[in-house]
């Protein structure tokens, strides 16, 4: 949980300065890839920890923070980059509300992508909760299962 911590810690002290749209769009794709690559280590971890099941918890942990902390960034950039890109300005707070209701389909509608740009970005998260973050939560628990079973 120590790096949960560290990647929430990080996203409120690292200022987040705006470049433009492919500043955003490029933080996408890394956003991705870095998903993608968190969750292959994760699985190379729980196939050689003691206690598989408990490594894939933790693991998806991370990786469930990672997602929406990363997304939460863009969000951020996006609506500094263009004010009227949501229902309201966000600042770090804000966009990080903004992505766990999105993450988790609360969606409370206090705040909504009002530009192309955002939306689209809002599509790209809810593509990689559900595909993404669904497939990590099924390998690393199998992974785990198959590891415990022997």
């Amino acid at each position: 949980m120590t790096i949960v911590a560290a990647i929430v810690t990080v996203y409120f002290v690292v200022p987040w300065e705006t470049r433009g749209l492919a500043s955003v769009t490029l933080r996408v794709a890394i956003a991705l890839v870095i998903l993608v690559g968190a969750t292959v280590m994760a699985v190379r971890h729980v196939l050689r920890a003691e206690y598989p099941v408990l490594r894939a918890v933790e693991a998806l942990a991370v990786v469930v923070t990672l997602a929406i902390v990363t997304f939460a960034s863009i969000y951020s950039l996006a609506s500094s980059l263009d004010v009227d890109a949501f229902s309201e300005p966000l600042d770090q707070v804000g966009a990080l509300y903004f992505a766990l209701t999105t993450a988790t389909t609360v969606g409370f509608g206090d705040i909504h992508p009002r530009s192309d740009v955002a939306r689209v970005v809002v599509m790209v998260q809810m593509l990689t909760n559900v595909v993404v973050l669904g497939a990590a939560a099924r390998i690393l628990l199998n992974t785990a299962r198959r590891r415990v079973d022997g």
